[in-house]
């Protein structure tokens, strides 16, 4: 069986975060999400993740140190208001 694709989710509305944990999961793929910025960095500090999905509004320092976590060639995408859309980095 192949590993599932892992995600890395970081909002600060943890609603957003249960929410696309439940999704994604529910697609196969495995998620850790966070609410705040020094957790997740801690984090990738420790593990790689295939994909990182960010809030246009967290701190300067998750959206530079995500790249950090993410495998060359795989995705980081910032996830902003409906109006905001998502764009990958």
């Amino acid at each position: 069986m192949d590993k599932p694709v892992e995600v890395l989710v970081i909002d600060d509305e943890a609603i957003v975060c249960e929410r696309l944990t439940e999704f994604l999961t529910g697609k196969g793929l495995y998620v850790e999400a966070f609410t705040e910025s020094q957790k997740a960095i801690a984090r990738m500090e420790k593990r790689t993740f295939d994909v990182v999905v960010t809030d246009l509004k967290m701190s300067e320092r998750t959206v530079r140190h995500r790249r950090a976590a993410v495998h060359p060639g795989n995705a980081a995408l910032h996830a902003g208001n409906p109006g905001h859309g998502i764009r990958p980095v």
